[in-house]
């Protein structure tokens, strides 16, 4: 890193924390003392121009520099410029909210995205430059919102564009710029289109935001930095990212850090494969931009000690704000974006022609035009050649523009490597790679019987293998003691094989044990044993309300809880923990581990992933601190696996949910915080067998979005209350 570059960070550190060079301890207020050159503030200005935050650093550094700036015409030239620049972004954002009214009282209520949902947060809002506004619309809605913008008075930016088939659609006038958006990212693009598929719904669950007196409507804050990190994503993939996308991110993370569902947005960065890259985003604003201010809670929720960001942050400065810092990395941007398309194909073709002549879906996020006239590809190709030839002439130290461009698009592909954004089906399993492929493909019901077969086959030579190891079933009196005090739940959806043979486990293990399930299959349940209570339920009911008809049906001081596709094995063992629980009057369940066909991973390495659930978000906290080891084998985490041995009155105290559907999993730990003690028996083991292959089960499991807008909107309601309690 250049020294300019170091200052720059500073002084934008300065800035976005509300204090300048003239009352800071850093060295910045020194500098004029340092004989600091005009040349020197000209390349500190030059790279806040690039990164679009010129306003900013200039009213972080001047301060300390007021007495001298007669003498510096730098001074005097950025002085005007910051002045400038800031009272345009205050005509912009009036102009904006004149707009939006505008548009309101036409019935129309758009979803303004990134822009002045972000700047709002900084210290001095108009400081922070925006060259547009961004808002996401319905897109059958789109041509009430053309009327409406050409009846305002706005021009489509570009007149040849097809206004009908585009994405988005960017309009302006003298004060404004707008760009009117479909869908949240280019359906079209295969590098990240499919991205939308995390937006389905954020119509419904968008929210309102008083800006300046007027009344905006914008994501939710969970949608909104998951879009945040998915649009820096976008742009990394393109030509990069500057440094006020990451004070974007960090600083809509700190000011709604209860909003947030953390864990929802850890699972899909790593979906998308984006964990490392959104670590090293954050990491950014806690080592450079924050310091104090970072929340300790976002360096647990990234891991931020552990990621290297410098990479990263080399390619920020150097790229400017959205890596356009030159014609090079620019026509890079094919091969970056290329890598991700192969990736997702599972192939690896990127080469210098496609660079040359990339397809007309790349090419029209550049030249628009191409979507009305797609005829028109191969003058743009020829444009794209010449511009190669034009700047390869230019040129006397690196050689020709395409090997630049080139070099510049590997080592930007080596840094996506790094940061595991591609190359990750190095990294599968084969196995995994043989499901991506062929789990919704037409020989999914041919795997289905195949995939059952191996799965009886493991079962059958673990129990083997445990029973050489010296397992053994529970004698008479340990299967007593587990008849007369507990209750196993399960809930069922149209798995009727799976839970009539795991009635016959359970009940050969534990003879006369009571079983009470909850069924809501298309088709009713029938078991025929005295020891197994049927509670029928209307179809795809859901999670909840199966589990909350069966907790009413305990009678029992204990209730152990687990699904229809799992099977208990000679390491359950689950007389010698509720021998355990009894014993230890300060846990109120105890969670057992688990293996899972077909990759039969060890109950460890199950455990590792709730090692990483603190559960530090909730209401309350936790009553035995996390991690805390209670001897050898039992160890109290926030959160455990749904397959645990619990106190009736403890569980029925937190309760399940009859509203959810399907993911009730962190929703329940979320709200046992502080009320329940939960722990692991390190040493058991329960077999998993569910079936990737059942497509008509999956189906509905698949449908959660209802799930995650209610558990958001719970949770809220329940801080609210709690904070209410508290005052």
């Amino acid at each position: 890193m250049t020294n300019t570059e170091e200052r720059f960070l500073k002084a934008y550190s300065l800035a976005l924390n509300g204090t300048s060079s003239e009352d800071s301890e850093t060295d910045m207020a020194a500098d004029n003392q340092q004989g600091i050159t005009a040349l020197y503030w000209r390349q500190l200005f030059s790279l806040a121009e690039s990164h679009r935050v010129f306003p900013m650093i200039f009213e972080a550094v001047y301060p300390g520099q007021a007495a001298f700036w007669t003498n510096m015409p730098v001074l005097r030239r950025g002085k005007k410029k910051a002045e400038d620049q800031t009272c345009g972004q205050a005509r912009m954002t009036a102009e904006f909210l004149k707009l939006y009214r505008f548009l309101e009282k036409r019935g129309l209520s758009p979803i303004a995205i990134k822009g002045i949902m972000c700047r709002r947060l900084y210290p001095n809002p108009e400081q922070r430059s925006s060259s547009d506004e961004d808002l996401l619309i319905p897109e059958e809605e789109f041509m009430k919102y053309h009327k409406a913008f050409i009846d305002y008075g706005l021009r489509v930016d570009d007149a040849d564009i097809d206004i009908e088939k585009a994405s988005e659609v960017s309009y302006y006038n003298d004060q404004v710029y707008i760009e009117l958006h479909k869908s949240p990212f280019p359906p079209e693009s295969k590098a990240y289109g499919d991205l939308n598929r995390y937006f389905k719904d954020v119509e419904k669950r968008k929210i309102a935001e008083e800006i300046y007196g007027v009344s905006v409507y914008t994501m939710e804050p969970s949608d909104h930095i998951f879009y945040q990190l998915c649009h820096a994503y976008k742009h990394f993939l393109n030509c990069g990212i500057g440094i006020r996308l990451v004070s974007d991110v960090v600083l809509f993370s700190m000011a709604h850090r209860e909003q947030i569902d953390w864990e929802l947005i850890t699972e899909r960065c790593h979906e998308i494969h984006a964990m490392d890259f959104a670590s090293a985003i954050y990491r950014i604003g806690e080592k450079y931009l924050f310091g104090d201010r970072f929340p300790e809670f976002l360096k647990q929720v990234w891991h931020t000690e552990t990621i290297d960001e410098s990479p990263l942050l080399q390619d920020i400065l150097a790229g400017g704000v959205y890596g356009t810092s030159s014609e090079d990395r620019l026509h890079s941007s094919n091969i970056t974006l290329g890598k991700m398309e192969s990736e997702k194909k599972g192939t690896d073709s990127v080469s210098v022609i496609g660079m040359l002549f990339p397809r007309a879906s790349s090419m029209k996020q550049r030249y628009p035009e191409l979507a009305s006239k797609p005829f028109l590809l191969p003058v743009y190709w020829l444009r794209r050649i010449c511009s190669y030839a034009f700047h390869g002439v230019l040129r006397r130290k690196d050689g020709n523009a395409v090997t630049e461009a080139v070099r510049i698009g590997n080592e930007r592909v080596s840094l996506m490597k790094s940061y595991r954004m591609i190359g990750n089906q190095e990294d599968e399993s084969w196995l995994k790679r043989i499901y991506k492929r062929t789990h919704s493909s037409a020989l999914a019901p041919v795997l289905s019987p195949i995939y059952k077969l191996i799965c009886g086959a493991e079962f059958a030579f673990l129990s083997l293998l445990w029973y050489i190891q010296g397992n053994r079933r529970p004698d008479k009196k340990e299967a007593a003691i587990v008849r007369k005090n507990v209750t196993f739940i399960v809930k069922s959806f149209e798995r009727q094989r799976l839970v009539k043979g795991l009635c016959r486990n359970i009940s050969r293990i534990y003879p006369g044990v009571s079983i009470i399930i909850a069924d809501d299959s298309r088709e009713p349940l029938h078991i025929d044993r005295e020891n197994v209570k049927v509670i029928p339920l209307p179809f795809n009911s859901g999670l909840g309300a199966g589990l909350y008809a069966a907790l009413e049906q305990v009678q029992t001081p204990y209730v152990f809880r687990m699904d229809d596709d799992e099977l208990l094995t000679l390491k359950s063992k689950i007389h010698r923990e509720l021998k355990y629980l009894i014993a230890h009057p300060e846990l109120d369940l105890i969670g057992l581990g688990h293996t899972t066909a077909i990759r039969l991973h060890s109950p460890e390495f199950n455990f590792q992933e709730y090692y990483k659930s603190p559960m530090d978000d909730t209401p309350f906290p936790l009553k035995i601190p996390h991690m805390t080891r209670l001897d050898e084998n039992h160890l109290v985490l926030g959160k455990v696996a749904n397959i645990y041995l619990a106190r009736t009155e403890k569980i029925r105290e937190v309760g399940y949910d009859p509203k959810i559907k399907v993911i009730d999993h962190h929703e329940f730990f979320w709200r046992a915080a502080g009320k329940i003690v939960s722990a692991v028996a390190l040493d058991t083991v329960v077999f998993h067998r569910h079936n990737p292959y059942d497509r008509k089960y999956n189906s509905h499991r698949s449908d959660y979005l209802e799930d995650l807008d209610y558990i958001r909107k719970k949770r809220l309601n329940i801080l609210r209350e709690v904070k209410n309690e508290t005052r």
